[in-house]
């Protein structure tokens, strides 16, 4: 009596726990018949790895490679990033048939957001709706401002499409409109473009998020050289004008720094410039007995504008992934350093500045003095370029550029337009503004099929049929624009 009284009670629990399990499981249950019903029943999924924190690239390619044809070919491709999402059957069905599959909205969506989740890996606290919006919003934004770059935004033809400058209520639409036979051509291909360049600067977003890079690191740097180095309170600074001579060919600086227009030499063939600066002094006795010239501490952070150009750019000449390429991208943030002084005064500086942020910081330095500006086109600035990894308040890498110059390198650095070269069409000089209008035209003298940035975004069969214009001609013209006023700016009569 006793056994059958317990096998009773043992066979209410289990009951009871069928029930309770069953009830748990009823909404997932649910949630599953209702997407099936509007999916055919087939297995969707996702193919996108989980990203950890040791994966250096974290993200399944979706990429057609090389980004390397003059005929301004797809970078992005359709099929894949559906594959990618969905699964690769319904992939094949949405490629085949994009206006007649069925489709249940509510769960295409959750694929989609839950795909952009995992492949850009998104903390729980960032939506990934509005991450994508705003990668989509940046990439519209980045495309509007290289047309206003190559001709001022006058060619119709150049600005990109009303239907590219909004991400639409439900994002399949955009994969939809990127393969259908019913979309036009050319909105098919900024779809893919604008895709694509969402897709670099996600990747870089995404690094924020993967490696939790402290974004006060900055100002911890700023304020520990502020208490160590300089003079004053934290932030002061000291307004004065300095003057230059400069050659009225290259723009070059011919002559040493002078704090007075009459201290400059005579040289013929040369006129004077004017520039404000904001200088800092170093604190007595850093140096010993010496009297240390002043200095001009410069903030640099690359914009998303120069991330996506040089993942591009990076792409397109080397013939690889520019998503590759952006998770490779280190030195986004870090400072420059111009000395009013000689080399010998700018490298005991670099050297100073190593030593005491060596004493505040668990910190790394990694000599990199050769210049990304060092092209067949180019000559190279002059400066001291130093790595700094720093360890972070999470105990992870942080990498900031630190760059030392001389006060008249960095002049050239600034104005230096150099000689013009007939049989390239371009001019040598130095200037950054220079060569980051140079970095987006076709490498000249490549003996592979290579284009540049501007024609792999505007290419000619696309946007200048029936014209002699191209993205590369309408730069050269710009480049000539850079270069006069390089040359006028900050000149003054004596």
């Amino acid at each position: 009596m006793a056994i059958l009284t317990i096998m009773i009670k043992l066979t209410i629990l289990w009951g009871k726990c069928v029930v309770f399990i069953f009830l748990r499981l009823l909404p997932q249950i649910m949630r599953q018949l209702r997407d099936a019903k509007g999916w055919e029943d087939k297995k969707l999924h996702i193919s996108v790895p989980t990203p950890t924190k040791e994966s250096g690239f974290f993200m399944e390619s979706i990429i057609a490679t090389p980004l390397k044809t003059a005929t301004g070919a797809r970078a992005l491709d359709p099929y894949r990033t559906v594959a990618s999402i969905y699964g690769k059957n319904d992939a094949n069905l949405l490629y085949r048939h994009p206006e007649a599959m069925p489709l249940n909205i509510a769960r295409a969506d959750r694929l989609f957001y839950d795909w952009v989740r995992q492949s850009f890996a998104l903390p729980e606290t960032e939506n990934p709706e509005s991450f994508a919006r705003e990668q989509f919003r940046t990439a519209h934004r980045f495309a509007g401002g290289m047309a206003q770059l190559l001709d001022g935004g006058y060619n119709n033809r150049l600005i990109p499409l009303n239907e590219t400058a909004n991400f639409p209520v439900h994002p399949d639409q955009i994969l939809r409109d990127m393969i259908s036979s019913t979309t036009d051509e050319t909105l098919r291909f900024e779809l893919q473009r604008q895709t694509t360049i969402a897709m670099i600067i996600g990747m870089d977003r995404a690094k924020d998020f993967l490696y939790e890079t402290d974004a006060g690191l900055d100002e911890a740097l700023n304020r520990y050289l502020s208490t160590r180095l300089w003079q004053g309170s934290y932030g002061e600074r000291f307004r004065q004008r300095i003057y230059s001579l400069h050659d009225n060919q290259t723009n070059e600086v011919v002559a040493e720094i002078a704090h007075h227009p009459l201290d400059l030499p005579a040289v013929d063939g040369s006129h004077t410039k004017a520039v404000d600066i904001d200088l800092r002094f170093i604190k007595p006795g850093i140096f010993g007995s010496e009297q240390m010239p002043p200095v001009v501490q410069i903030t640099r952070r690359k914009s998303s504008t120069s991330i996506i150009t040089k993942s591009l750019d990076k792409g397109l000449r080397e013939e690889r992934d520019p998503l590759e390429v952006v998770t490779n991208i280190e030195d986004r943030g870090g400072a420059m350093f111009v000395i009013l002084g000689d080399d010998k005064a700018n490298q005991k500086f670099s050297r100073i500045v190593r030593n005491i942020l060596g004493e505040g910081f668990e910190i790394q330095f990694i000599p990199d003095h050769a210049s990304d500006q060092k092209t067949k086109n180019h000559r190279s600035p002059k400066f001291l370029r130093w790595k700094a990894l720093i360890t972070n308040r999470h105990g992870l890498p942080s990498t900031f550029e630190l760059i030392f110059m001389t006060g008249k390198n960095y002049l050239n650095y600034t104005f230096d337009t150099g000689t013009y070269n007939p049989k390239t069409g371009r001019h040598d000089g130095i200037a950054h503004e220079l060569f980051e209008a140079q970095r987006l035209m076709t490498p000249s003298g490549e003996e592979h099929d290579v284009v540049g940035v501007a024609e792999w975004m505007f290419p000619r069969e696309r946007y200048f049929q029936g014209t002699n214009n191209s993205a590369d001609m309408l730069l050269v013209r710009r480049e000539k624009e850079i270069v006069a006023r390089l040359k006028r700016a900050q000149r003054i009569r004596l």
